[in-house]
């Protein structure tokens, strides 16, 4: 099975293929972003592995993903962002009771994981989507 370097690259590549082919158009700060989901949802297949890189930095991600979606909804009171902490954090707790190529690997996995990206840019949700089917056809074994 590849490593986290390989899953990373056949992510990038595989997201950049589904930038040209929707034609998303990229400016500084969403290419950014999507290289940053790309890379993530690239290894997030792994998250339930207890010694993965994924699994050390997510823990860290969602908990930061959670305080800004939480000042959003207080501040700009934009409800999208309660349901982003909701299932992102769902999520996390989840794999913390999964055994590895389970259920994490599993298309249902790669659309319940990208879609608190949906309630902030469809793009998001695509380029997480592919980036995390990605790892699963690199390690050829994907479940539905």
């Amino acid at each position: 099975m590849p490593g986290y370097k390989a899953h990373i690259a056949i992510g990038l590549v595989s997201s950049a293929i589904v930038v040209n082919l929707f034609q998303i158009q990229l400016t500084l700060e969403n290419a950014s972003l999507l290289l940053a989901i790309a890379v993530i949802y690239s290894l997030l297949p792994d998250i339930d592995i207890d010694n993965s890189k994924i699994n050390d930095a997510i823990e860290i991600l969602f908990l930061s993903a959670a305080l800004i979606s939480l000042l959003l909804l207080v501040h700009y009171e934009i409800k999208e962002a309660f349901w982003a902490i909701l299932i992102s954090n769902s999520v996390l707790l989840a794999t913390k009771f999964m055994k590895h190529r389970g259920q994490f690997h599993s298309i249902r996995a790669a659309l319940l994981t990208s879609a608190p990206l949906y309630f902030f840019n469809p793009s998001l949700f695509i380029i997480g989507v592919v980036a995390f089917i990605s790892h699963l056809v690199a390690d050829r074994e994907i479940k539905f």
